[in-house]
């Protein structure tokens, strides 16, 4: 089942798709045991960027970092990632979400612990093309 990869467009993610992103990752994340989805998306230009996923409510993006010089795709693409992953740590899934490339080129790719070592293994995988890991990202405090 793992070593699956979905296109996860950074900037899509960054300008309120993440939804969408997790929508379609949803029937997969069913068969690796966590619960169905229901994701709910706050995006407006005058508050902080939040997704809520199953009642647990995350932070995407604040008003203060949107006006920061950082890369706001990257931030997205980072934090959408770790909310998977927080999702599959919770199911008792050992795989977890890989980041390959950057920006319009964004794809999520599935990884057991032993597909990652042998990645890493390969001498011939580098640069973009070496799958980085995502730390899981926490929910909001209440």
């Amino acid at each position: 089942m793992t070593g699956y990869i979905v296109h996860a467009d950074s900037e899509e993610l960054a300008e309120g798709y993440a939804w969408d992103f997790l929508e379609r990752l949803a029937p997969l994340l069913e068969r690796l045991g966590v619960p169905p989805l229901t994701v709910d998306q706050v995006f407006a230009n005058d508050a902080d960027q939040t997704l809520t996923v199953n009642g647990t409510t995350y932070l995407l993006r604040t008003m203060a970092e949107q006006h920061l010089d950082i890369d706001l795709w990257q931030l997205a693409t980072r934090r959408v990632f770790g909310i998977v992953n927080t999702l599959l740590i919770a199911a008792a899934c050992e795989e977890r979400i890989f980041q390959l490339y950057t920006g319009g080129d964004t794809c999520a790719v599935l990884l057991s612990p032993a597909q990652y070592a042998a990645v890493l293994a390969d001498r011939e995988v580098s640069g973009d093309a070496m799958p980085q890991p995502v730390p899981p990202w926490p929910p909001m405090l209440p």
